[in-house]
């Protein structure tokens, strides 16, 4: 029995008991929400390890479901309703049939109650980068004992605020702990704040199991937004693409799940166990920007720039807000490929005969030298394409070239 006809999201699940194969159950999981819903498949997997089952089939989509008066009288020609049909029952079954329904119908429909969250005001002061006006902001709302779930969203701002500010991050994992026992409708912003503070202590597995709760209580593909939420991504050898610390604004809190669990997985167990996670988020948002620069930066961190290639060409036509990606994707798109004329393959450098045994040059004469570290530093097998400009690289060859006459 539901109590109001419409559009539901079904899930059905076909699972198996390991410890006695013969038994199976199919389970049918009616969701009030008529927007396909997020269930990630590694951790319904991982859970169902740990329980002992197998899962054998998995599908979801959405229905619609009329209530039970409505689908008697669709049967019946509209000449038989609930009640007609209760009277008919024995004692048991007429109570129990009246409990179901008590039960579903509820109270009678009051107005939902506004919740009250911070205003606006401290987002501008932190764009404009005056953290402590924001802090103080968000402290006199706390001062006014607003209620439990206002109060949670507070906390949790103040403490994303705070984690980035000289010598307040023990304030700001309080704060943000403290949100965790309250229990707020968005707590999922509040689990991926702690989480890249456990990256960042490299705590990887603490943060991929809270990363893995938020995306557990996430069910709606845009069911939750915030204005702003820290990801970690996979640096590489490219000078423009090494930054790890990044900020989503405005945020999405799947995208950001899906990237911080990436980073966490290949920290704490190899690449290998984050491409699927990658993978997985790039078939629930096929068109996040996020999710493919984070793709390109996985290939890049292994130095696979002919994969990384089509991503960042794909990410140069779309829309992206952040300047700092933007800067990224142009830089890699123009000098990046420079120096793909060289090749991305490991090669001696052309100084690096200078330096062999049996050299008739004088070490100490060109110690004393300008440039000479460089030219040691150099002289060194290096990925060529990571210099772009190799004007330097011919003049301190010319030097050099000098030096022995």
């Amino acid at each position: 029995m539901i109590r109001r006809s419409g559009r539901y999201y079904l899930l059905v699940i076909a699972v198996r008991d390991l410890e006695n194969p013969r038994e199976s159950i199919l389970a049918e999981v009616y969701f009030n929400s008529a927007q396909p819903l997020v269930f990630p498949l590694s951790l319904i997997r991982q859970q169902a390890e740990a329980a002992k089952i197998l899962v054998e089939e998995f599908d979801a989509w959405t229905v619609e479901l009329p209530t039970l008066a409505e689908l008697l009288q669709a049967l019946s020609g509209a000449t038989t309703t609930i009640d007609d049909f209760i009277s008919k029952l024995g004692p048991v079954e007429q109570w129990t049939m009246k409990s179901i329904r008590r039960f579903v119908d509820g109270p009678p429909d009051k107005p939902e109650k506004q919740v009250t969250e911070p205003s606006g005001e401290w987002i501008e002061m932190y764009r404009r980068g005056e953290s402590e006006a924001a802090v103080t902001a968000l402290s006199e709302r706390l001062a006014q004992d607003p209620k439990r779930p206002a109060a949670a969203r507070i906390y949790n701002d103040r403490g994303y605020i705070l984690y980035d500010m000289p010598d307040r991050t023990g304030a700001s994992i309080r704060d943000l702990e403290r949100v965790l026992a309250l229990h707020h409708r968005t707590l999922a912003l509040t689990l991926i704040n702690i989480a890249v503070a456990e990256i960042d202590r490299n705590e990887f597995a603490k943060a991929i199991q809270h990363l893995n709760d938020a995306l557990l209580i996430t069910h709606e593909l845009e069911s939750v937004g915030a204005s702003y939420l820290r990801i970690r991504l996979l640096g590489s050898h490219l000078l423009f693409a090494r930054r790890e610390k990044w900020e989503q604004h405005p945020a999405n809190v799947i995208e950001a799940a899906y990237i911080n669990l990436a980073y966490a997985l290949t920290k704490l167990k190899g690449h290998d166990a984050s491409l699927e996670v990658l993978q997985e988020g790039l078939e629930l948002l096929p068109s996040s920007v996020r999710l493919k620069h984070a793709l390109a930066r996985w290939h890049l961190s292994q130095r696979r720039a002919v994969l990384a290639d089509p991503l960042y060409d794909e990410l140069a036509k779309l829309s992206v807000d952040d300047p700092d990606l933007r800067r990224e994707i142009e830089a890699y798109r123009t000098v990046g490929r420079k120096g793909r004329r060289f090749g991305f393959r490991r090669q001696p450098s052309t100084f690096s005969s200078y330096t062999q045994p049996g050299w008739k040059g004088s070490a100490a004469r060109l110690s004393n030298r300008p440039g000479y570290q460089w030219f040691q530093e150099l002289s060194q097998p290096r990925d060529v394409a990571v210099i772009h400009d190799m004007r330097p690289m011919l003049k301190i060859e010319r030097d050099v070239r000098r030096l022995l006459r």
